[in-house]
Order: C-alpha cells, then structure tokens, then sequence
C-alpha cells in the first residue's frame, strides 16, 4: 500500500475517531473482507453495555451494507487493506483514553470481563487475558486476542527518548523472509530490553524457535520497553496464548486464532496440521449456521471449506460433533459449547 494511501486512511480513522460520542473504554474490533461470520459470534456474545467501535477494510459492498444492518456500532470503512499492526499504529495515535481490543475472533463468554478490563491502575501498561514465554526465558509476553492498555503509559513511553511502535520486531540476526515485515530492533531500544531481559539470555538465543527471543509480536516489545520504564502488565486471567497449551480454551473466553488465513495455512508439522484442521472446522462451522443471513459470496467460501475438509479426510456431518468433543476433552462447559455452536 502506497504511503499517500495509509496517510488517506488515518486521515479518515482521525475524523472518525474526533466524531465519537463517547470515546472513553472503546474496545475496537478490526476485520476485514471474508469475515463476517467470525464478527457476527463475537458481536452476539458482547453485552449491549460495552462500548464497541467497528474498524473494517477492504469490504464489497454487500458486505459494507450487511454490518451496518447488523451492528448498531460505531463502524468506519477504510478505503485499503491493512495489517493489524496498521490499525494498532493508528490507535496509538489517535486515543485520548484507555482503549481494548477483540480479535475478531475471539469470543467472551463471561460478561463481566469487560467490566474487570478497563480497571487499571496507574503503573500498569496493560490488562491482558493471555500471554505466553518465549524459549530461555521466564518472562511472560502479552497476547493481543483480547486487551485493555493505559493510555498514560503510551504517552511516556512516546515522552522516552527511546521510539517503540506497537509494531512487531525483530532482531537484526534474524533472516527468515517471513520476520522481514517487522521492525528491526535498535541499540537504543536494547539497552533498555537488557533492563528486563538479562542481556547474556537475550544474545544467546537463536532464531529457529517461533518462540525465539529475537521475535516480537504486535505490540510486545511496546510492553517491554513499557516495563522498563515503571509500567507492568497485568493479567487479569493466567491463560497461555500458545493454541496447543491446556489453558489455552477456558469457560471465560475462547480465541479461534489464524481466521484470516484458514485457506491457506502452511502445515509444517504434525501438529500444525492439528491446529489447521480445527480451525477450518470450526470456521466452516460457524460459517454454515448463519449462511442464510450473510452476503452471498460467503456461499462460495463455504464451499471452499467443504472441499477443503473434504481433502484432509473430514466429513462436513462430523465437524459438529467433533468441534464438541475438544471443547469437551478441554474442559468446557456445556452452556459455553451451546452458545459457541448454536
């Protein structure tokens, strides 16, 4: 995407954002085209309470005229695709109190964790429902899929003489040309990493492990540098964020994970093609139960699912009943499975 293009598109987001009502403890949901389904279930599940504003990229114009029919929320299009990590950049910028967000597949059933969300204190730079470790190391690095930050943590840390975006990062010993999107890691940024993380664990990481300590995902380096500087995050709940980890699901919240890319998941290993195969039940699942209400090019997706089950051995008849079984086997409850499913 072209810079004047990006520079259009936070234009737009900057107006939009001066012309909300209230702006105070928005949670922001972000999707784009072929997704519909997946916010359809996380809209039904958030209380009428919550203050939700919609971000959407890159819609036809069925699909434009179906959310604002559906959702009575504050929604802006933008005119281009963009990443996650667009929007975060967008976000920082732009909001003048503490703000959430919600993968668009991420499903809260327990209510009152929103409530318990905005409530932040002054030195914390975040409340977030998942995080995990990164290989060699003790500390414990946020998740996105669910997340409510502090406002004035952002603004010191932008006050800093050290620049961190809540972009991804990399250190510069990384080669792999899927980590070249992210940033590379300053010196200045390192010194004070070193504050949290012992230098001589950090320098002897590699970078074979998705895990790896040379690896930031959105907005976790923003966290470390955040930390250093006086503000801690705060887990409101101690769920791993790594998708094959027993408290990963819980009877509180539930996130799906990679629906932007069902189609096209590179299955590396064996557990990958676990992983791939659940989520692309679980996506033609969803997807079927509301086909009716949606746009019609979702009809061709589902078919594309429906052949794509159907090539890795899983009968569209037994995906139900299979989704059923691992929410079972992981400890969910059968009010969490029946609003899940229906």
């Amino acid at each position: 995407m072209s810079a004047v293009r990006k520079c259009d598109d936070y234009q737009m987001m900057k107006l939009f954002y001066h012309s909300l009502v209230d702006k105070k403890n928005i949670f922001y949901i972000y999707f784009t085209s072929d997704l519909l389904y997946w916010l359809d279930k996380s809209l039904e599940l958030i209380p009428d309470s919550v203050n939700v504003v919609l971000i959407g990229a890159g819609l036809d114009d069925n699909e434009q005229v179906w959310v604002r029919n559906r959702a009575e929320h504050p929604f802006i299009l933008l005119s281009q695709y963009h990443t996650d990590r667009d929007i975060w950049e967008y976000l920082f910028r732009l909001n003048k109190y503490n703000f959430g967000w919600i993968d668009v597949d991420c499903f809260v059933f327990e209510p009152n964790l929103f409530l318990e969300m905005t409530k932040l204190k002054q030195n914390e730079s975040a409340n977030c429902v998942w995080s995990d470790k990164k290989s060699g190391c003790d500390y414990e690095f946020l998740n996105t899929y669910f997340l409510f930050l502090n406002v004035d943590c952002i603004k010191k840390v932008k006050e800093s003489k050290v620049y961190v975006s809540p972009h991804g990062y990399r250190d510069a010993r990384v080669k792999d040309i899927r980590d070249l999107k992210s940033r590379t890691i300053t010196s200045k940024q390192k010194k004070l990493l070193y504050r949290i993380i012992p230098k001589e664990i950090y320098l002897s990481s590699t970078e074979e492990s998705s895990s790896s300590l040379l690896r930031f995902d959105t907005l976790q380096l923003y966290q470390v540098i955040a930390d250093a500087l006086g503000f801690h995050l705060n887990k409101i709940r101690n769920y791993c964020g790594e998708a094959s980890a027993p408290s990963y699901l819980s009877n509180d919240a539930i996130h799906i994970g990679a629906s932007v890319h069902v189609l096209d998941i590179n299955f590396k290993n064996q557990c990958e093609v676990e992983k791939g195969k659940l989520l692309l039940q679980f996506a033609y699942h969803l997807l079927a139960q509301n086909i009716s209400r949606l746009p019609e090019r979702y009809k061709y997706r589902l078919k594309a699912f429906r052949y794509r089950l159907q090539s890795m051995g899983i009968s569209s008849g037994s995906v139900e009943s299979n989704l059923v079984h691992h929410l079972r086997e992981n400890g969910i409850n059968e009010n969490v499975i029946l609003r899940l499913m229906k």
